[in-house]
């Protein structure tokens, strides 16, 4: 260092005079000083060892010129740097030598770094041998700095080098270290070049040269390491695809934010999308989270390791615990704790560091009402308020940023926890948490839970803040602040009352949001069955009803609320006008100065943050405690038990079940269910039947043996893998291929043999994008038996050891069911050598299995071979016989004669020959099958060689889309329309004259301390016009306190009110445009994305915006007021408020452009992870079934963390902004300050004062003006996202005034060249239909999948509308009338039965128009009755969500229960009767033939032999009509598409 020079200056006789001449000054300041006394010098060491005192106070202060004096320079300012590098740089060293090598490359800055270095050790060491040598004779402290720099160079090098091959990049460490010794120089630079007329003069060139070299290699080295090297090779391997900045960012980087200014700089120029975001860094990964989660849970000391995080993998796996209970509170603290304490750390500086403020304020003050004191000292002091400011605000964005990123990790973990969980949930358990409120724990639990250790950061600080605001005013004002303390005191019941008071309003808001979601959850599950029905309008209402109980709550919530604002926000003022009243009444000899006044102000206004801040805490504190409670309550409720299933493989069985007992547990008022005396043993590869009436407990079975049943007697072993099939076909938003190897390797010769045996390739051939098709959501787009084929092609190409078949042919058509069964399923099916468990209603199929189970009433009647129950003329063989009887009029009459004593086993032989002629002729269906498709194909290829071209590959389900660039004016119009004129103007009149308030009572004050100053200190004060008693003065002061409070407290609660009024408006909008869309926009978005405008951007119209539009309004206002204010006070500070609020703006337009963006890509990814968490909840069993938990795991992480990107890079930016607005704020304090200091002679203390105040509280008003503007702006997206809903193109009216009441009166349908496409843009699937349908005449419309069976169901209720031609019914075209007169005056029993949650009554009669009497006659003809007469509750037995407490059977006759009660002239019957036994198919279409009589009635069906009676059938191929015709007439020409269909199906 250039120390060397000072002793030089001292020593040279040159100089003397001068000393003596500083001397005398120095003595002359001491001997003025009042509190001037003999004290004995505590640096006497140092001072003998520098031969001058070491520091002397009153030179450095008193003089015109600072200086700090040679010995310290020498020593002090050398020492303490040095100190710094060699106690955090050994620890480093050491760190690094641990670490594996990892060499980075040689940059220019490396170079760079060593090259300077050099320098200096060569410097340090030509000065000491120079001085060794032949120089002055140099003082021990020269000696030892020079040895200690040497020493601390050395260390300098080697961790640069030794950093360099072990991979380190950068080092805080060496930052922080130039920046302290630049500090540390500063002193002598001044006093080398500046100060005292310069000392660079008689000092000898070498120390002149040295000292300017090492000062300029200082200089270079700090600029060096602000920057970060290049990555080593290993690390560039190592990284993923797009590594965040902030892993190789330098420590300024870090604290300043820099490393965020690349996607701030490209989120200007053009708008983000989500391919610009950085990945998440490894240790805020979900997989990495989940890990250490697990390693929280389980207590596992050595998990902590890094090799053993390597090895670890997130697992499904619940990880066991000695406590029967996982306590999710004790588990985020020892996952967070770490990261928490050092966020606390920062947290507790930064908030010390602002109690330097109201002192340096004091100071400036004292300094303005003093005009004797030096002036650098005012200079000093505004450099000072500067930069204790600067610090300030760096340690508070360093906390925030941590703490922010620490919320997201736990909302991260709360999420995996949640999905998990609902991977491994009981029947039982699940009937308790329904989707909507499993995916409310992901999406609004988890956020507020991830709020906790902020929460607790300001718990610990704020009451901090207040207590040691009150010591210091208790410094200004005594005991007076007793008064303002005994007021914060009496406020504390009033909070906690509110406090309580919205904690209980909003567990009952969330429980009324949770049911509200889950309703619209099964609204748009089953949008298509409400459309049918037309109840839509039914359901809306009761989601309205709901909605307009959450409202209220919400309303007095807002009361709440408004009222908390009005406490928080006047309680600095009502402390402070307690306190100064207190103060002024007590003794006449207290005076109220300028400097007090201002002082306590700032105190104050410290305090006011913490007060206002604390009932916002305490509410957090509420909701984190309900959503803890809600996701403990879920992360604790019943798992199914791993261990009821189990392999044993000295079991010689595939499947074992003995002396089972299952049930499905259900609520008090359901009667339990249960499989009893269950025993079964099926063994290795064989075909094993169960049959059974509707409801007896075959699909019971099934789930016993995956563990689905409640096990609470006997022992189930499964020997091998499983692969299931459900009787509701469950896929995936994938492509068809993937839905059909789901996650195997792809083996194209047994894929392709998959394919056909399932009678998949003609699908394949018609799809224009083959089997790389996108299937929607819940395999939207495929009718229900192409999604059962696949799913049978899911189940057959996992190559499993067990089969377990849920009715997988109910959906299929009749020659295609045994085309599946010859190739798949039966004896010389591709599973041949499987062990296969049938469920079926096929009795055609069970001559052909090793054995049939007969369950009935949950229990096994008979177990046998297919011979061996018949001869036993049990219930097994009556129902045969049933089935038999059933076809007998279908059959020949040389079938049908039998002779013998044994009518049964002649049965059975005619069953068994006609099996083996199928069986021979098995080649032969199959040849025709194939040729059927090959014609088929060849048609389409013909036509669709070009379009599929560009068709090929496309999606059905498309990205969600998020909107780019700023908002639109025509949304905040929107919400502004829906908020109100009058509840938006007069908030804004009643917020401005609130403000205008508050700042009139500091003005008021200003005035009053200015007099009473001058006043106190005998001042003339004549050319004052202001004077007034202190009893005026407080009135005064007090009647603005009351007009804040009153205007606030009204602008905030009119706006509030105001916003839930836009959010109780869009809601009821969107809910009735949603139910008005049309059915393909269901088909091309999934649900989860429908929800979410529900839950989530609902969640932010109710909650966010309310409060972010206040505090807009709030500060907005505010700013514009205070600069008012200070421009008013000292108006020279006008000139630098320009280009200050200039700069202002320039970060404001960088930083909301990508704020914005951000927040539109989060929205968006939010999706889907919920549509993807909705989907797994619908097929947790066949996913469990298949254990592909895992791989349904790993998929929710990457969703998870994909959707966090936004998040992260979010709150990058939110810090980025942060500081540069807050140093806006700090320049306009310095600036004032400034001037204030410059024109002190113009300008008095109080309006220095004045000005500072306001300039103080300009700070964060700024930065929160910033912060709510871009909140505004980024939660109006909510507002923008619901408002696209509200604009899509909705379905016709839903009425039609000229409709006749009357109609339809006979029911007679006429199609005349109608054509229908699902979607613009896509083929015809019905081209050109021509027929008419008489009144009261029975069709049966049949046809291979595909051929457009459903599409004229469509049709017929509109829920597409026809392309061409035109279907009228009794001569009115149904184009011309409204959907619900059309759907409501028309019956329909839909394919897929869908029931909704509530009540039998509900689901029977939603509109309430009949009669407890009709809906028990329209029971016990759909043979219902008395499975519901079984239950206490009646008709108000509850239905479970989805109607899983149902059967698929039972559900089917609850739709036939509602077509009875319609008492339509119309029904259609699509393949209604496909899951129910034959027996209930008999008893449903004898209630049919006898019901609906009088009735037009369309039968879509699989089964032929249920159309056999119609007057005609309808035979559809490729959309067109290939045949019309009685069946009679069809049957008897053998050339017939009819006939061929009856031969395949063993009817004739």
């Amino acid at each position: 260092m250039i120390l060397y020079m000072r002793v030089n200056f001292i020593a040279y006789g040159s100089s003397s005079v001068n000393c003596k001449k500083k001397f005398t000054f120095q003595t002359a300041a001491l001997s003025m000083a009042s509190s001037a006394v003999e004290v004995q010098d505590p640096f006497q060491t140092l001072t003998v060892l520098c031969r001058e005192p070491f520091w002397n106070a009153t030179r450095v202060w008193a003089s015109e010129v600072p200086e700090m004096g040679g010995c310290m320079e020498r020593t002090a300012l050398v020492w303490a740097p040095s100190v710094l590098l060699w106690a955090f740089g050994l620890p480093r060293l050491a760190q690094l030598r641990r670490r594996p090598f990892d060499p980075t490359p040689w940059t220019l800055l490396v170079s760079c770094k060593v090259f300077f270095t050099a320098i200096l050790l060569a410097s340090t060491v030509t000065q000491m041998a120079w001085a060794a040598a032949g120089g002055e004779k140099s003082p021990p402290p020269e000696l030892i700095a020079g040895a200690v720099l040497s020493a601390t160079y050395s260390l300098h090098m080697m961790l640069i080098l030794v950093g360099r091959r072990k991979g380190a990049r950068s080092s805080g460490v060496i930052w922080l270290y130039w920046l302290f010794s630049l500090v540390c120089n500063l002193p002598q630079i001044y006093a080398f070049f500046g100060g005292l007329n310069g000392r660079i003069q008689g000092v000898p060139r070498m120390v002149a040269a040295t000292f300017v070299i090492r000062f300029l290699c200082h200089v270079a080295l700090f600029l060096a390491s602000s920057f970060s090297d290049s990555r080593s090779a290993i690390e560039k391997g190592d990284a993923s695809e797009k590594p965040t900045p902030l892993l190789q960012a330098s420590l300024p980087s870090r604290l300043f934010f820099w490393w965020t200014l690349p996607l701030v700089w490209r989120g200007w120029r053009r708008p983000l999308t989500l391919d610009d975001l950085w990945d998440i860094e490894p240790h805020n990964s979900s997989s990495t989270l989940a890990v250490q989660w697990d390693n929280a849970i389980s207590r596992d000391k050595d998990s902590t390791s890094p090799a053993y995080k390597a090895l670890r993998k997130a697992r499904y796996e619940r990880v066991t615990t000695p406590d029967s209970e996982v306590s999710i509170l004790r588990c985020m603290w020892r996952l967070a704790k770490g990261a928490f304490l050092i966020s606390l750390l920062f947290h507790i500086l930064s908030e010390g560091l602002q109690f330097l403020t109201p002192r340096i304020l004091s100071r400036i003050i004292r300094f303005m009402a003093d005009g004797d004191e030096h002036e650098w000292h005012g200079y000093f002091y505004a450099v000072s308020l500067f930069l204790s400011c600067g610090v300030s605000s760096l340690l508070r964005n360093v906390f925030s940023f941590e703490i922010y990123c620490l919320s997201t990790r736990i909302r991260s973990v709360i999420m995996t926890v949640v999905y998990r969980k609902a991977l491994s949930l009981s029947g039982t358990a699940r009937r308790c948490s329904s989707v909507g409120e499993i995916i409310n724990l992901m999406a609004v639990d988890a956020q507020i839970i991830g709020r906790i250790f902020a929460v607790i950061c300001y718990l610990v600080t704020l009451p901090v803040t207040i207590i040691v605001s009150i010591i210091l005013l208790w410094q200004e004002l005594g005991a007076s602040v007793l008064a303002g303390v005994a007021v914060l005191v009496l406020l504390v019941p009033l909070t906690s009352f509110l406090a309580n008071r919205v904690k209980a309003l909003q567990q009952a808001s969330m429980k009324l949001g949770d049911r509200r979601v889950k309703m619209m959850n099964e609204i748009i599950s089953g949008i298509k069955v409400l459309k049918l029905y037309a109840w839509e309008g039914a359901f809306s209402s009761m989601v309205d009803k709901i909605r307009k109980k959450e409202m209220d709550l919400q309303q007095k919530v807002a009361l709440c609320r408004a009222l908390n604002s009005f406490l928080s926000g006047t309680s600095p003022y009502t402390v402070a006008l307690a306190t100064f009243t207190t103060y002024l009444l007590v003794s006449p000899e207290n005076i109220l100065g300028v400097e007090k006044a201002f002082v306590s102000i700032s105190l104050f206004n410290i305090m006011r943050i913490p007060i206002c801040k604390l009932p916002v805490i305490i509410s957090d504190i509420i909701q984190v405690i309900v959503a803890l409670k809600r996701v403990q309550k879920f992360t604790n409720a019943e798992e199914l038990d791993p261990t009821s299933v189990c392999r044993d493989h000295s079991e010689a069985n595939a499947l074992v079940i003995r002396d089972g007992k299952f049930t499905w547990a259900g609520d008090e008022d359901q009667a339990i269910w249960e499989l009893k005396d269950i025993n079964l043993e099926v063994g290795h590869g064989k075909l094993v039947a169960v049959v059974g009436s509707v409801g007896s407990g075959k699909s019971s079975l099934i789930s016993a043996l995956l563990g689905e049943m409640r096990k609470l007697e006997g022992k189930v072993v499964v020997n091998g893998h499983v692969a299931y099939v459900s009787q509701l076909a469950w896929l995936q938003n994938a492509t068809l291929r993937d839905n059909i190897i789901w996650g195997q390797p792809f083996d194209e010769k047994r894929y392709r043999q998959v394919v056909t045996a399932c009678a998949l390739q003609q699908d394949l051939d018609m799809f224009p994008g083959g089997d790389m098709t996108e299937i929607g959501e819940k395999g939207i787009n495929l009718s229900g038996g192409q999604k059962q084929r696949v799913s049978m092609a899911r189940a057959a190409y996992s190559d499993a050891d067990v089969y377990l078949l849920d009715d997988p042919l109910s959906a299929v058509d009749a020659h295609v069911g045994r085309f599946i069964f010859d190739n798949v399923i039966g004896p010389q099916g591709i599973l041949k050598d499987k062990t296969r468990l049938l469920v079926t209603h096929a009795v055609t199929f069970l001559p052909r299995v090793d054995e049939v189970i007969v369950i009935k009433d949950g229990q096994m009647l008979e177990k046998g071979t297919y011979i061996s129950l018949i001869a036993k003329q049990g219930d097994f063989a009556n129902y045969v016989l049933r089935h038999q009887a059933e076809n007998a009029e279908e059959k020949s009459e040389k079938d049908l004669k039998l002779s013998g004593s044994d009518p049964l086993l002649r049965q059975v032989s005619s069953e068994s020959s006609k099996s083996s002629v199928n069986n021979r002729d098995l080649p032969l269906l199959t040849m025709k099958i194939n040729n059927d498709e090959k014609e088929e194909t060849e048609k389409l290829r013909s036509k669709k060689r070009v379009s599929s071209k560009t068709i090929k590959g496309q999606t059905l389900v498309q990205e969600e889309i998020s909107e780019t660039g700023k908002i639109s004016r025509h949304v905040y119009l929107v919400y502004g329309k829906s908020i109100g004129l009058a509840y938006a103007v007069v908030p804004l009149v009643f917020i401005t004259l609130g403000q205008i308030s508050n700042a009139s009572s500091n003005v008021w004050l200003s005035k009053y301390s200015f007099t009473s100053t001058n006043d106190f200190y005998g001042a003339n004060v004549t050319s004052s016009s202001f004077a007034v008693t202190r009893e005026k003065f407080l009135l005064g002061y007090g009647a603005f306190g009351v007009a804040q409070a009153l205007f606030l407290f009204l602008g905030m609660l009119s706006l509030m009110q105001g916003c839930l009024r836009a959010s109780r408006a869009l809601h009821q909008r969107l809910l009735q445009s949603v139910v008005r869309l049309p059915m393909s926009f269901f088909d091309t978005n999934p649900s989860g994305r429908i929800i979410n405008r529900f839950s989530k951007e609902i969640s932010v119209l109710d909650i966010i915006l309310p409060d972010v539009v206040c505090a807009s309004f709030d500060r907005f206002v505010q700013v514009i007021i205070k600069i008012i204010m200070i421009i008013a006070a000292i108006p020279a500070a006008g000139v630098f408020m320009v280009p200050i609020m200039a700069l202002y703006y320039v970060v404001q337009s960088f930083y909301i452009a990508s704020s914005r963006q951000l927040k539109r890509i989060a929205s968006v990814s939010r999706s889907p992870v919920y549509s993807h968490f909705s989907e797994t909840l619908q097929g947790v069993s066949i996913i469990r079934a298949f254990k592909k938990q895992q791989e349904f795991y790993e998929e929710s992480l990457r969703k998870i963390d994909l959707s966090l990107k936004a998040v992260y890079a979010n709150v990058a930016i939110n810090r980025w902004v942060a500081v540069n607005l807050e140093t806006v704020g700090h320049l306009i304090t310095f600036t004032t300050a400034m001037v204030g200091v410059v024109g002190r002679e113009y300008v008095g203390a109080s309006l220095v004062g004045l000005a500072l105040s306001f300039a103080l509280n300009l700070i964060s008003d700024l930065e929160m003006l910033m912060r709510v503007s871009a909140e505004t702006e980024a939660n109006i997206v909510s507002v923008e996202r619901i408002n696209d809903y509200l604009e899509r193109e909705q379905e016709a009216a839903w009425t039609v005034s000229d409709t006749p009441s009357a109609w339809p009166e006979e029911g007679r349908i006429s199609f005349t060249n109608f054509q229908m496409r699902y979607r613009a843009g896509l083929d015809l699937v019905l081209k050109g239909i021509t027929c008419s349908f008489e009144p009261a005449e029975k069709v049966g419309i049949v046809g291979r999948t595909g051929a457009g069976k459903s599409s004229l169901t469509l049709a017929l209720f509109r829920l597409t509308e026809g392309a061409g031609g035109e279907i009228d019914i009794d001569k009115v075209n149904i184009a011309n009338v409204g959907l619900h007169d059309l759907r409501g005056r028309i019956s329909i029993i839909p394919q897929d039965p869908v029931l909704f949650s509530g009540t039998v009554r509900l689901n029977l009669d939603p509109l309430g128009v009949c009669s407890d009497g009709d809906i028990w006659k329209a029971l016990e003809l759909a043979h219902l009755a008395a499975h519901i007469r079984s239950q206490p509750m009646g008709l108000q037995h509850v239905v479970d969500e989805g109607g899983a407490n149902f059967s698929i059977g039972q559900r089917q006759l609850v739709c036939l229960a509602r077509a009875l009660l319609r008492k339509s002239r119309v029904l259609v019957l699509d393949e209604a009767t496909a899951a129910v036994d034959l027996e209930t198919d008999d008893l449903i279409q004898a209630t049919i033939r006898s019901q609906f009589a009088h009735c037009t009635v369309l039968t879509i069906a699989h089964r032929l032999n249920t159309i056999m009676d119609s007057d005609r059938v309808l035979v559809l191929d490729q959309g067109k009509i290939a045949e019309f015709a009685p069946p009679a007439i069809l049957l008897a020409d053998p050339d017939s598409v009819f006939y061929g269909m009856a031969k395949d199906a063993g009817l004739v």
